[in-house]
């Protein structure tokens, strides 16, 4: 978890260890010919010599309803009842191929699961046994299901108990929902050593 103040704006550390701080704005979106958008489009701007680009997963476009004041501009990717405070899930991207994906609450807290090529930036842990608990007493971890790097974790710290059958399901799982192709590489090395694990295990 990282503050980033209650706002809008991130600040992170990237993958080379540099900490930066994405600003947030809102622009009027494009008209259509003569129409116009009745929408926002969200930024998070980098400053100047940082290469990496921080945007929403879905789409980036908060629509408005004009004249009225009861419905609040809200997320056009999931419709009206989530305005602009609502939990936001963001892709942080660099130039080497690195990334992480982020969700950004309504609190301004930044949970950040980094998984660099160089392998894991997750949750630290003295043992399997230790990370497994941790995962487990997540507040509303059912929000992470659809994150990869929930099982990428899992998958982990099975690993480290020598769980090899459970290791590779949670990679497997999370292979499935990773994007990004250093992230797929990685995540695939570490089913293929689990895999081998196992059956050298059957083997034997």
């Amino acid at each position: 978890m990282m503050r980033t103040g209650g706002g809008r704006n991130v600040t992170l550390t990237l993958p080379n260890g540099r900490r930066t701080t994405f600003l947030f704005s809102l622009e009027p979106g494009p008209s259509d010919g003569d129409a116009p958008c009745l929408c926002y489009v969200a930024q998070w701007k980098a400053p100047p010599g940082i290469h990496a680009q921080l945007g929403p997963i879905d789409n980036n476009r908060l629509q408005f309803i004009p004249w009225q004041s009861v419905i609040p501009p809200y997320w056009a990717a999931a419709g009206p009842g989530t305005p602009l405070e609502n939990e936001v899930l963001l892709n942080l991207r660099v130039p080497d191929g690195s990334g992480a994906r982020l969700a950004l609450d309504s609190e301004g807290d930044l949970m950040s699961h980094n998984l660099a090529r160089d392998g894991f930036r997750v949750l630290k842990a003295a043992s399997g046994e230790a990370g497994l608990e941790a995962v487990a007493a997540i507040r509303d971890r059912e929000k992470l299901n659809s994150y990869y790097l929930l099982y990428a974790v899992l998958g982990e710290f099975e690993a480290r108990l020598n769980h090899g059958e459970a290791a590779a399901r949670y990679f497997r799982q999370a292979l499935e929902l990773a994007e990004i192709k250093s992230e797929q590489i990685f995540l695939s090395n570490r089913l293929g050593d689990c895999e081998k694990q196992r059956f050298g295990r059957t083997a034997n």
